[in-house]
């Protein structure tokens, strides 16, 4: 692909907020950087987040033009302004099509701050609105809450009820009728127990009702008293998923929600969703491109999916490749990004040495890793094949018994597109490789790790550390600081920590911002008598959200070997404070008395993510006596 196809000025979208009844509208910035020298067009449409349109705002959809050398638009959403008391709302704009320039930043959400109520009341059931049939809305008076939530006729259900926790998890089964027990905290309140087709059960005070559920049904009850509301929901999820308990948490934990082992997990350990299968590399797409006329939100392997996490296509590599490898998968702004293999027979090595083949058995097929990006119109955009630039000798390794028994070459197991070229990450060499992609020359911009195999290429020694390397790393990020973050499992050393028999696993950041070196800043090591990472493990850099100074790394740990500490308190995933090395959340996860191998984990605000509700049908519930 010839990179004069590429268009140069970006296009961003930008977060509004503002008070429903003060604003009039949600004003988006929206910035063409830098100017054109032509007309750019780019459309755009509002969606539904925790907001609801038609109710909370007016949904819009258009088309933006800059005509040559404007840098500057703004969509306008109107708020609606009601005369209810709720708690603030969300809804996101997204930006598709573009036409002579390139999405940089597609999407941005609009926060609703809520500035209404009534006036003020003494008694719990005053009314100030004699021609209403509904009571006025009290400004003073707080949210309903629930003094009792029950549910029996499955597994426990977890955490145990407290009236500010409004979401809980139950093994179900794929078919189960359950009981559910409710009383209000105070009289007056309706209790609804919504069903499909908003014919909800509703009642005052107090309910028990039997219904019938599968192992991803939602039951929800909603609470309703003088104009406001709140939600409480006990999530089904399978007899077979993973028990999850909290070890840590701490109140600067981040919070939100955590996209690890194909599901979606609150801070309480509570499953707000669970995939059916092709669960590796599940992760939100805040800005995703517009494919098949979709917005993608959210990605597994090989899948993208819209953002009530439906289907909208499965990708797949384009022949010679043959295999798509399970490690990573990116959604670009051009199309999809995979790691591959290209499977060679002994018989065809021309692509490496006589001497590399000598190390070779006498008959052996090799899987070497791929970068293969394909076009959302599947063609293929770009190709990088590491026997380009990487000699077997002295650091990447051809390892057995890997790949379906095949022998395999580097392990390439991480991606990251920054500023159009690829930062990629290969366990078998210990090495990271920045590689050309935006000039479309796929050659080696910058190496980190290993020796310095090759002369004409910047190699980034580490500097500092006292391990002084990393090894066999998973999943590393380059920050928008110019250092590098990445998970260091602490197998298959090369250097300094070859002969050590204490194995430490860590997640460890240096500082490349020099050009020349790579200078070690910190470090979190998983704690004692945790044991280590053979295989597997990420880390994922986060925001510590509004009033945090740091940024915060959220850790999944992989494999677990020779731990000390018993199954059920070892640590599946963290989450830390780099700064102060300190842990803040701890996670445990376990299947048939066995941890949980927790490869990638990646995080969203709960504002952020919309999760379509599964109620039972109306046959489903009968109210009880």
């Amino acid at each position: 692909m010839d990179s004069g196809d590429r268009p140069a000025a970006e296009l961003s979208i930008f977060d509004a907020s503002g008070g429903e009844g003060a604003v009039g509208s949600l004003q988006f910035p929206v910035r063409l950087d830098p100017a054109s020298s032509v007309t750019v067009t780019v459309g755009y449409a509002s969606a539904d987040s925790t907001a609801s349109e038609g109710e909370d705002y007016t949904r819009v959809s258009g088309t933006l033009t800059f005509v040559a050398g404007a840098t500057a638009q703004t969509v306008a959403v109107p708020v609606i302004d009601d005369d209810a008391a709720e708690s603030g709302e969300s809804f996101i704009v997204t930006l598709f099509d573009p036409r002579n320039a390139i999405l940089a930043s597609a999407t941005a959400t609009g926060y609703i701050a809520d500035d209404d109520g009534g006036d003020s009341q003494e008694g719990d059931n005053q009314d100030t609105s004699p021609q209403s049939d509904s009571p006025a809305p009290s400004r003073n008076r707080p949210a309903p809450k629930l003094s009792k939530l029950e549910v029996s006729g499955g597994g426990a259900m977890y955490p145990v009820f407290a009236d500010d926790i409004y979401h809980y998890a139950l093994r179900c089964g794929s078919s189960a009728t359950l009981v559910v027990e409710a009383e209000t905290a105070r009289s007056g309140a309706d209790l609804n127990l919504l069903r499909k087709n908003d014919d909800h059960l509703t009642v005052s005070d107090a309910l028990k009702a039997e219904v019938d559920v599968s192992d991803s049904t939602d039951v929800v009850i909603q609470l309703t008293d003088s104009g406001q509301s709140e939600t409480y929901i006990v999530h089904c999820i399978p007899l077979d998923f993973p028990d999850l308990k909290p070890l840590k948490k701490t109140a600067a934990a981040t919070d939100g929600l955590l996209f690890v082992s194909g599901a979606l997990i609150d801070y309480n350990g509570v499953p707000r969703l669970v995939l059916d299968g092709h669960g590796e590399n599940f992760r939100p797409i805040p800005d995703g491109p517009i494919v098949d006329g979709k917005a993608v939100r959210y990605a597994t392997h090989g899948r993208v999916l819209d953002r009530d996490f439906a289907l909208i296509r499965e990708a797949e590599v384009i022949a010679p490749l043959q295999h798509t490898d399970f490690h990573d998968f990116l959604v670009t702004r051009n199309g999809f990004l995979f790691i591959s293999n290209l499977f060679m027979t002994y018989d065809d090595f021309s692509h490496f040495s006589a001497a590399d083949q000598s190390r070779l058995p006498p008959t052996v097929t090799v899987a070497d890793a791929v970068i293969q990006e394909v076009s959302f119109a599947e063609s293929e955009l770009f190709r990088w094949t590491s026997w380009q630039d990487l000699a077997p000798d002295p650091d990447c390794r051809f390892v057995e018994g890997y790949l379906n028994n095949l022998t395999a070459y580097t392990d390439l197991n991480s991606l990251q597109v920054v500023d159009g070229d690829i930062i990629a990450s290969f366990r078998d060499c210990s090495l990271v490789l920045r590689i050309d992609r935006s000039g479309d020359t796929g050659s080696v911009v910058w190496k980190l790790g290993g020796t310095n195999p090759n002369t004409g290429v910047t190699h980034l020694p580490v500097v500092g550390d006292s391990l002084g390397e990393f090894c066999a790393q998973h999943h590393v990020t380059l920050t928008d600081s110019e250092t590098v973050v990445l998970f260091d499992n602490g197998v298959q050393c090369l250097g300094p920590r070859k002969n050590n028999m204490d194995i430490v696993s860590r997640v460890v950041e240096y500082d490349i911002s020099s050009g020349t070196q790579a200078n070690f800043v910190r470090e979190y090591r998983r704690p004692d008598g945790q044991g280590f990472s053979e295989e597997q493990g990420s880390v994922t850099v986060i925001d510590g959200g509004p009033g945090t100074a740091d940024g915060r790394w959220l850790i999944a740990w992989g494999t677990t070997d020779d731990a000390t500490a018993s199954v059920e308190e070892t640590i599946s995933v963290s989450e830390v404070n780099p700064a102060t090395g300190t842990s803040l959340f701890e996670l445990n996860m376990t299947d048939s008395g066995g941890l949980v191998v927790t490869y990638r984990i990646y995080h969203a605000r709960e504002a952020d993510v919309s999760i379509p509700l599964n109620l039972p049908t109306v046959a489903e519930i009968v109210a009880m006596n």
